[in-house]
């Protein structure tokens, strides 16, 4: 399935412009965005799309680099705008860049920043910046899966897809496999991405039922990427999609005390999977519901019967109140 994400361009270019509008009427100069949303969304994608806008724009990851490897890199990438070769720290190497940025509109994304070891220095150094530049011509663009990471910028939520935008992009599919393409996916744009609308919802499921699919990866991904230890997260996830919505509950089936317990929900809400009202624990997304469901202890299964998986998931899905964001 082919999304168009030029209505989430669009807001986003209509959430910046009025952000940009604030900080001239305020006099300050927030030059941080946040996109913020869970893995899958299409956070970079987004960032990419409304950076192209501008002629001097530039993309990062620190995906899988150390701090002296993602400064050495970082000065590599940009020494395209000027030379950073004398820079020793972060913010050395933005300072270098103050006359380029003086001279011209930038639009830079960074990506993997959010659980790198060079987030406080980068963030304190483009914080710095306001001391040498007066506008608001050069905007950093910064994906992360918590609203709270980096500090109090700017924030721009990337919302899930409905099955009314389903229904858009593929007009032909009936409202069935509109209903169960959008619980099994939780809107999310690298599932639906997968998915192949000229084929049944039925026989697509045949084909992401093996350990190798993205509906299958996507998920372990999510939590190793965030947490250290993601096998506990996808215990207490298991706990909840079964049934287990009370602390006391989780904390049993972990069999950990609930003061321990309660720091991994806690970490769970601030990474956007998990909510928590009236002391009842529920999973936001309905694919992290359906993948801890039907996948978590289903491993061998998915390899030696996957055709008998996929016939008890289509018997259940239909009766399931998963939650669709």
């Amino acid at each position: 399935m082919n999304l168009n994400i030029e209505s989430k361009s669009i807001e986003l270019q209509k959430d910046v412009a009025a952000h940009v509008r604030y900080c001239h009427r305020e006099n300050i100069c927030d030059r941080i965005i946040k996109i913020c949303g869970i893995s899958g969304t299409g956070k970079t994608q987004l960032a990419l799309c409304f950076a192209q806008n501008t002629k001097c724009s530039m993309y990062f990851s620190f995906r899988g680099l150390d701090h002296r490897t993602a400064l050495a890199q970082f000065k590599r990438t940009f020494s395209v705008w000027c030379d950073l070769s004398s820079a020793m720290t972060w913010q050395e190497a933005f300072q270098c860049l103050v006359p380029f940025f003086k001279k011209h509109y930038t639009r830079i994304v960074f990506d993997d920043l959010e659980h790198s070891k060079s987030e406080s220095e980068v963030i304190a150094a483009i914080e710095q910046l306001s001391e040498s530049l007066t506008d608001m011509k050069n905007l950093f663009l910064l994906s992360c899966r918590c609203e709270s990471s980096f500090g109090k910028h700017e924030l721009f939520r990337v919302l899930l897809y409905t099955s009314s935008d389903i229904k858009k992009h593929a007009p032909k599919m009936s409202a069935v496999d509109v209903a169960r393409l959008c619980a099994v996916t939780g809107g999310l744009s690298a599932l639906l991405n997968d998915y192949d609308e000229t084929r049944s919802f039925s026989d697509t499921l045949n084909d992401w039922i093996s350990t190798d699919s993205m509906l299958y990866r996507l998920m372990p991904q999510m939590l190793s990427e965030q947490f250290r230890t993601p096998e506990s997260y996808h215990a207490i996830l298991y706990a909840i999609a079964t049934g287990k919505h009370r602390l006391s509950e989780i904390a049993k089936h972990m069999d950990v005390p609930n003061n321990q317990c309660k720091k991994y929900l806690d970490a769970l809400i601030a990474m956007g999977l998990v909510a928590v009202k009236e002391h009842h624990y529920s999973i936001l997304n309905s694919y992290v519901d359906f993948w801890h469901r039907f996948f978590y202890l289903n491993g061998s299964r998915l390899v030696t019967a996957p055709s008998d998986v996929a016939s008890e998931i289509l018997s259940q899905l239909d009766n399931l109140h998963l939650v669709v964001g």
